[in-house]
């Protein structure tokens, strides 16, 4: 049997090839909204399903925290899985190339294990805890950035109107500090780009646990560091993200 790790990547993969098949069949009709005006589709829908009756069918006493279901309570002792099928659904249905497979895995309250599929770019980001963080078998390393007026940020926010208040707070400090500034739309390839050195630190808040389960555990293992906004590791239970290279990570907690 494959371990945690492989089964992450394995069906992460076949997910993405999953979506990549249905996004030409994608039609207006299939999109709808949420509460607060949260963009899903028929698809988000339909490889969420596809994922769990993958994990389902080899780890049946593993509980399972996704987007588009119930949670799925399979008894495990403290083992659970985070996935959000599409993560940048926005971007998806209008064919901005910017959208990923989020699967993160939890062993006894830690995260252990993180993978990330960018379906349109090929490129399989996974880790695991004491282990690194790859993407396709390269090294992630975060960088060496140690002045945030240089450092480039990632931002987002969640929908909820509070999410969205609190946030302009926090853009509007980050702007004081830092003229580098980005909100790509999905908070899962933003952590893994903060992995993979294309950015040095990233504040989100409003976010759920299924946007930043895997990220986090690439982050950590490219030698990162990921907290809430009081400074603790942050733990899915958290709805506040800061993560970094680990050399401005104080100085972005100050800006909170």
């Amino acid at each position: 049997m494959l371990t945690t790790k492989k089964m992450a990547e394995h069906i992460a993969r076949l997910a993405g090839a999953e979506l990549t098949k249905k996004s030409t069949s994608l039609t207006q009709g299939d999109v709808s909204f949420k509460k607060h005006g949260e963009t899903v589709t028929r698809i988000d829908r339909e490889i969420n399903t596809f994922i769990i009756n993958e994990l389902e069918a080899h780890f049946p006493d593993h509980d399972i925290i996704t987007e588009e279901a119930d949670a799925i309570d399979g008894n495990g002792e403290h083992k659970r899985w985070f996935v959000d099928p599409i993560d940048g659904t926005n971007n998806f249905v209008r064919q901005i190339p910017l959208y990923c497979v989020s699967i993160g895995y939890e062993q006894d309250r830690v995260l252990t294990v993180g993978a990330i599929f960018d379906p349109v770019h090929q490129v399989l980001y996974s880790g695991e805890r004491g282990k690194g963080a790859f993407a396709n078998d390269k090294a992630l390393h975060v960088t060496k950035q140690t002045a945030l007026d240089n450092a480039m940020i990632f931002e987002g926010h969640g929908y909820p109107p509070e999410h969205q208040a609190q946030h302009s707070k926090v853009v509007s400090r980050i702007n004081s500090s830092s003229s580098n500034r980005r909100e790509i739309g999905t908070a899962a390839l933003m952590l893994a780009y903060l992995a993979q050195g294309r950015a040095d630190g990233m504040i989100l808040t409003g976010t759920k646990p299924w946007d930043c389960a895997a990220g986090a555990v690439l982050v950590r293992e490219a030698g990162g560091r990921v907290t809430n906004f009081k400074g603790d590791d942050w733990t899915p239970s958290d709805n506040m993200i800061v993560a970094s290279n680990g050399l401005i990570h104080d100085q972005l907690l100050e800006l909170l």
